[in-house]
């Protein structure tokens, strides 16, 4: 703020804070002591002020339903002389008019002298008004236009603030006039006029694409500007934008609560709504509907008229309940303007009328309807539909059926239709008795002459109908023609590109073959195995490539010096471990068949690896080692070993963890079962589950339940483990193996002794399934 200015502003503030009126002149004579034109700014200040009268003094209503921030007085008084005038000359603009002013900014007109010259629209904050919230909003519309590059679009050209702080921005300058005057005036039909008003959806498409819904489109915010004699629109005025996924500034941007944002004559009902759903982007497609509406009836669905004079609530209402009417129905109710509104289309009224009804009545009343979910589903997909109609297309636009009106009037008249239910019902039963008792009495002559009459209309109609059905029989043969056409160039397409895909892999697999990766290989040719519906494309490339990797796949490991007694492979089948009675645990490399690690313990009785792939459990009861330990994968490091449960320390065989992971369950010689708790390190319980000793175990995909087998000839038992002892639910005939199906409700067996085949059980009741022959002999595994 330029000295002289500010000086005043502080000593006018001074006299008005802490003096009264009576001593103004004498204080700023003195202190402004030889200075004229600072004492002459001070008297203009409080000669504005005097005139103001004081705040206070004002009645509450005059702030209006929702008030807007107004400077006090006194900063109203010095925000008359931080006001731009035509001739101010901001950074490189000179302000030549005045062409505009909203709620929070002024626009001005005004010329860009360096570093090209031209003239632009330029928009600063009105002076008094840079509060947070209003330079927030300020900043959001300035980054909303930023962030946009579109020809239907004004453009950003710079951004700065003025001497004083205030923050302003430049824009590419619009000469032209508000969409619904340039088409009045220059009688454009309603062709020419969806024409226009194409570009624009396509304009709001790209605003939402770019994460921002405009939220006041309206006629003065859609210009018409004429290129090379052509009309072009041009969406204007972003000040109420709001994004729908990034911020548009960093600083803080609230909506005050129970504020209505926009235009009430084009607006949503959701905006009206105010709730905390909010608006998306189909709100503007509502109001892009408004704006369609008026351009082919010459009225908005909600008329000004109404709007000015109705309360703010009712208002409110409005826009959320009533059902606008069809642009043919508004076109129709027009009485004498009927006339003019034809004349302004360039078509005769009864014309104009008759165009409105079916597409263009579908189209708009698609856009206008309460429910979101029955809009249009974006900008685009509006504007194709208008497309279609400008290209005498099918629309997809289609009038709401009966039963839908039918739901929509029963919403909006609870409380009627139950007494004139009854009503149309005592009606409807009056009319009856009376038509039976009329048709009693009606000559048979009469009735005869009826009834061939009814017969001749309904004759003429159904051959309506037969005409309508074979002209709608050829739209369809036509159309089914069309859409196979389509569907073999899309397949011819399809198979096109599958044929280079299948090319490319090819490549890359051959590429993966001399580098020594075989294992890639196998997965390109796996991604080149056709679906049943597809034609098949390998060729003599794809089997080649498929023999060199089955050529010698089986291998041999020879790393024991005796007895392999356990083997095991981590779920994601990368690692394999390995123990036998030489008193060694290795770890293998399964696509190298490299040995990863050596770990030592006793004679290996299992192996089981945790869900997660982590932790490896090795079991020993030989006279060797009688212990269980857990060793770290990754690091080949031993973890702490669990304790034995007292009573149970002749060792640990089958080993099985819960699906969780936090669970090991472990069969013991004793013909007990232990359950360790991995993460405490201790064990949680144990119970006596066989005799022998069990030689197999699992548990349920649900970790619930734990089905456990011994080396006799007991049955299978299936465990409760909620229960404290663990309790049996079910028992079935003896095995060698037992498996849980991965959904939990099926339990698998292979039979020993005399029995043969594998058996499967209902998990739930321990009822026999199916029994499974085809082994001569005992079935020694099961898995699913």
């Amino acid at each position: 703020m330029p000295t002289d200015l500010q000086k005043a502003r502080e000593l006018f503030l001074h006299a008005v804070g802490k003096l009264p009126p009576e001593q103004w002149q004498g204080y700023v004579a003195e202190s402004c002591g030889s200075d004229a034109e600072l004492e002459q700014q001070v008297g203009r200040l409080l000669q504005v002020h005097r005139e103001a009268g004081s705040f206070l003094d004002r009645p509450a209503a005059a702030l209006g339903a929702t008030a807007v921030f107004r400077p006090v007085p006194g900063e109203e008084a010095a925000a008359v002389l931080l006001r731009e005038l035509p001739g101010t000359v901001i950074g490189p603009y000179k302000l030549l008019q005045q062409i505009g002013e909203g709620g929070m900014g002024t626009v001005f007109m005004a010329e860009q002298t360096q570093p090209v010259q031209r003239k632009v629209a330029l928009k600063i904050i009105k002076p008094g008004m840079d509060s947070k919230q209003v330079i927030a909003r300020f900043e959001a519309e300035r980054q909303a236009l930023a962030m946009m590059d579109h020809l239907n679009i004004a453009r950003v050209l710079d951004v700065g603030a003025t001497d004083t702080g205030r923050p302003y921005f430049v824009m590419e300058l619009v000469h032209g006039v508000p969409i619904t005057k340039y088409c009045d005036d220059n009688r454009l039909t309603p062709r020419q006029r969806l024409e226009l008003f194409v570009p624009v959806c396509q304009a709001i498409q790209h605003a939402h694409q770019k994460g921002i819904i405009h939220r006041d489109i309206k006629p003065s915010n859609v210009m018409i500007t004429l290129y090379d004699g052509k009309p072009v629109p041009k969406v204007i005025d972003f000040g109420v934008a709001k994004a729908t996924e990034q911020r548009l500034t960093e600083r803080t941007l609230f909506t005050q609560y129970g504020t209505m944002v926009g235009t009430p004559e084009y607006m949503s009902p959701e905006q009206a709504e105010m709730s905390a759903l909010g608006v998306d982007t189909r709100s503007d497609i509502f109001s892009l509907g408004v704006l369609m509406y008026e351009l082919l009836t010459g009225s908005t669905p909600l008329s000004h008229k109404r709007v000015r004079e109705a309360a703010y609530g009712e208002v409110l209402r409005m826009i959320k309940e009533e059902e606008p009417p069809r642009p043919s129905t508004r076109l129709s109710d027009s009485g004498e303007a009927l006339a003019s509104i034809s004349a302004q289309r360039h078509m005769e009224p009864a014309k104009l009328t008759k165009l409105m009804r079916g597409e263009l009545d579908w189209i708009v009343m698609k856009t206008l309807e309460k429910d979101r979910n029955r809009r249009y589903e974006t900008a685009n997909g509006f504007a194709a539909d208008v497309q279609r109609y400008l290209n005498d297309e099918p629309v997809q636009a289609c009038p709401p059926s009966a039963l839908y009106r039918f739901r929509k009037l029963a919403r909006r008249n609870k409380r009627l239709l139950a007494p004139a239910g009854v009503i149309a019902l005592a009606l409807v039963l009056g009319t009856a008795i009376s038509t039976w008792q009329a048709i009693r009495a009606t000559h048979a002559e009469g009735l005869a002459q009826e009834r061939l009459e009814t017969a001749n209309a309904n004759y003429q109609t159904a051959e309506e109908q037969r005409q309508v059905a074979r002209t709608q029989e050829e739209l369809a043969k036509e159309q089914r023609g069309i859409a196979v056409e389509q569907e073999k160039i899309a397949k011819e397409q399809e198979l096109t590109a599958r044929r280079r895909f299948y090319a490319a892999q090819m490549n890359l697999a051959m590429q993966a073959w001399e580098t020594g990766q075989p294992a890639r290989v196998l997965e390109l040719l796996e991604s080149q195995r056709p679906r049943f519906d597809e034609e098949d494309l390998r060729v003599f490339e794809w089997y080649y490539l498929w023999r060199l990797c089955h050529t010698g796949r089986a291998s041999t490991w020879r790393a024991h010096k005796g007895q392999v007694n356990a083997v095991a492979f981590s779920p994601d089948g990368k690692t394999m471990a390995s123990g036998g009675l030489d008193r060694a645990l290795k770890l293998w490399d399964v696509a190298t068949g490299q040995e990863r690690a050596v770990l030592s313990q006793g004679g290996i009785a299992n192996l089981a690896f945790s869900p997660d792939g982590k932790t490896l459990a090795a079991s020993s009861w030989s006279h060797w080692d009688k212990t269980l330990k857990l060793w770290d994968v990754a690091t080949g490091g031993e973890q702490p070993t669990l304790p034995q449960i007292p009573g149970e320390g002749d060792g640990v065989g089958p080993l099985a963890f819960s699906p969780d992971g936090q669970t090991l369950a472990g069969g013991t010689k004793k013909a007990g079962v232990i359950l360790w708790d991995i993460k405490a390190r201790k064990g949680q319980r144990s119970f006596e589950a066989h005799s022998p000793s069990i030689c197999s175990l699992a548990f349920s995909p649900d970790g619930k339940t734990l089905a456990t087998v011994d080396w006799g000839d007991t049955p299978v038992k299936v465990w409760d483990l909620g229960s404290e002892p663990p309790r049996i639910l079910f028992q079935v005939s003896g095995a060698w193996s037992v498996a849980f199906s991965p959904d939990g409700k099926t339990l698998a067996t292979g039979a020993k002794l005399w029995r043969t085949g594998a058996k499967l059980w209902d998990a739930a009741s321990g009822k026999e399934r199916v029994t499974l022959q085809g082994h001569k002999g005992d079935v020694t595994s099961v898995a699913f």
